[in-house]
């Protein structure tokens, strides 16, 4: 690190950098995005500026957006998040560039720990994610994306011991994210944020607008490794993704994501390897059998943990009745016996979902389905 640096990150020298937030109908969210992103950096040396990538809003919306201490673009349509970061781009003129979601809180030192890292030799990086507003359970590194985990994943919708293969894969990776202490070069990093040097923009060009959702992030960090740009995963910079509940109701979420996918897949695994991956899955699947838990007397939910003496045991909680990918908490101390769900604050949208209980050399004990009533808990 120079000089220079080594004195912006401690504090000698004022350190800026450039915020790129996409939205899109969640203005309540930037408010609280831009609330935190301002407290963090208000301890540090770091001078923030804010652009808003408005990818639709009502009049209201806009109001609130345009009363924060922000530089608001209106993207004029919904451009896609790679088609709002391009716009918003030319608006920013700092060394280090950050890109999320306006379903991002950044925590306490995540803005030092990123500027630490790019300053020091990083190209891009993310930080260590959690999904509930009380950091109780961390969220997974993005998935490895080889032709052998995209068959693993479709034969696991159609054979249960391919399905346990597809999640001990997934695990190993995502675990190797989860259990370092320091940086860790990888490109399974989230778009809800990514960090990155003005540099490795110039090297490797803007986000492709030709994936409507998802897989745009996957894509440009591919490119970056490909050029020799380091990607760093930094566990000391920590955010909360609470993820817009409200994309899971927009219509044509599917058909965008699906499309996003054969892009990735042509051009990553090839054009005939899709063919036959689509073919395989139509193919008729198995019923994922979770039995359901029930409910202790005081209506928690409750894991009756006390006949697995090892420790640490993880517990991983999923939408998808795959088992995974999952976010997951561990348990460490051996005088715990009954392990309870806590409030999921952030996640009220969550009502059905799956745990497993995992050892810690990713053995899978038991699993459950869970289904929950707002505001009323029920007990496994």
């Amino acid at each position: 690190m120079s000089d220079d640096a080594n004195q912006a990150v401690t504090g000698d020298m004022a350190a800026e950098m450039d915020v790129i937030i996409v939205h899109c109908h969640a203005a309540a969210s930037v408010r609280e995005a831009v609330a935190a992103l301002q407290l963090d950096a208000g301890g540090t040396n770091i001078r923030l500026n804010i652009v808003i990538a408005d990818n639709g809003s009502t009049p209201e919306e806009r109001v609130l957006l345009q009363s924060l201490d922000i530089h608001y673009l209106d993207s004029g349509r919904n451009a896609g998040y790679a088609g709002a970061v391009n716009i918003a781009f030319p608006a920013t003129s700092s060394d280090v560039v950050i890109l999320m979601n306006e379903d991002v809180i950044v925590l306490p030192g995540c803005l030092r720990a990123l500027y630490t890292a790019l300053m020091s030799g990083a190209s891009v990086a993310g930080p260590q994610f959690y999904w509930d507003r009380d950091c109780t359970f961390a969220l997974p590194c993005t998935e490895e994306r080889t032709r052998h985990n995209e068959r693993l994943k479709v034969a696991g919708k159609r054979n249960l011991t391919q399905l346990r293969r597809a999640r001990t894969a997934w695990r190993e990776h995502a675990r190797r994210h989860w259990r370092t202490t320091g940086s860790l070069a990888t490109t399974a990093l989230s778009g809800a944020l990514l960090a990155f040097r003005r540099d490795t923009w110039t090297a490797i060009g803007p986000f492709d607008e030709g994936f409507p959702l998802y897989f745009e992030e996957d894509d440009w960090l591919i490119r970056a490794a490909r050029a020799d740009l380091l990607c760093l995963y930094v566990p000391s910079a920590r955010a909360i993704h609470l993820h817009n509940s409200n994309l899971a109701h927009e219509p044509e979420r599917v058909q965008w994501e699906a499309e996003s996918f054969r892009r990735f897949g042509d051009r990553y695994y090839g054009e005939r390897f899709m063919r036959r991956l689509s073919l395989a899955a139509k193919r008729e699947r198995v019923a994922m059998d979770w039995p359901d838990l029930a409910t202790d007397r005081d209506g928690a939910i409750g894991l009756d943990i006390s006949a697995y003496d090892a420790r640490p045991l993880w517990i991983e909680l999923t939408p998808s009745p795959l088992g995974f990918p999952a976010a997951t908490t561990r348990i460490s101390d051996p005088r715990t016996e009954l392990w309870h769900l806590p409030p999921l604050r952030g996640l009220e949208f969550l009502e059905t979902f799956y745990l497993q209980l995992v050892d810690d050399a990713g053995r899978e004990l038991c699993g459950c389905r869970v289904q929950r009533t707002w505001p009323h808990h029920r007990t496994m």
